[in-house]
């Protein structure tokens, strides 16, 4: 039985990155998202996280720090509304998380690097009370690539770099970009991975974008009962 749970623990290491999913039945949205991380044979340190949101029935209010950031005290957390390097063609909001472990002069300490469980990096404060009406839709929240520095990880030691190795949608895709070029929601473009850099980054993120979903109930949901799925 041993051997055979051992089987199922992937030998490589590897981290996925999933932005949550919230159901809405009142479409009235006043809540939280949370952002989680899981890791194997990765000590997670660092990262820099650019998310999106191109419907009209969401707004990202602010970001919060999550778990692992004050449970572990992390050293540094930003999280911040951004303008977009090509704003024609980008989103309708961009923000960015930044957040470290420990800083450069490595004074302050960090008491953990995760929890080895999921996880959350942050929660997302959203809401859609600027609208008086919204129908039975999903509104994507997604990762958003506009240079090599955006949605990046590092660990532990701060040798590795790790970037996105598949990029996967819970909702359908209402914008669409071209792939393996920025600006991109398809992940980290090869360009770059430099075969010649001594240490390039590696493939080992899996990222899963969610969002919203406004499914109309003439009663609302339960008083006892949350709307909130996954």
């Amino acid at each position: 039985m041993a051997d055979s749970a051992a089987a199922l623990i992937p030998a490589e290491p590897w981290c996925r990155v999933q932005i949550g999913s919230l159901l809405v039945e009142d479409m009235k949205l006043d809540d939280t998202l949370d952002l989680l991380i899981e890791s194997h044979q990765v000590d997670i340190a660092g990262f820099v996280l650019k998310l999106a949101v191109a419907s009209g029935y969401v707004d990202i209010v602010e970001i919060l720090p999550g778990e692992i950031i004050d449970s572990c005290r992390w050293e540094m957390f930003t999280a911040r509304q951004i303008a977009a390097q090509n704003p024609e063609d980008a989103p309708r909001e961009l923000w960015q998380i930044t957040a470290l472990a420990q800083g450069v002069s490595g004074t302050k300490v960090p008491l953990c690097f995760g929890f080895g469980r999921p996880a959350t990096l942050a929660r997302l404060v959203l809401s859609s009370t600027h609208l008086s009406l919204v129908p039975d839709t999903t509104a994507a929240i997604f990762l958003y690539w506009e240079s090599c520095r955006d949605n990046v990880i590092s660990d532990r030691e701060g040798a590795s770099i790790l970037v996105s190795d598949t990029v996967i949608d819970q909702f359908p895709a209402a914008f669409e970009t071209e792939c393996d070029r920025f600006p991109t929601r398809c992940g980290t473009p090869q360009e770059c991975i430099s075969p010649r850099a001594a240490d390039p980054p590696r493939r080992l993120v899996e990222f899963h974008n969610g969002g919203v979903e406004f499914r109309f109930r003439l009663d609302g949901p339960a008083a006892d009962s949350p709307s909130v799925a996954d």
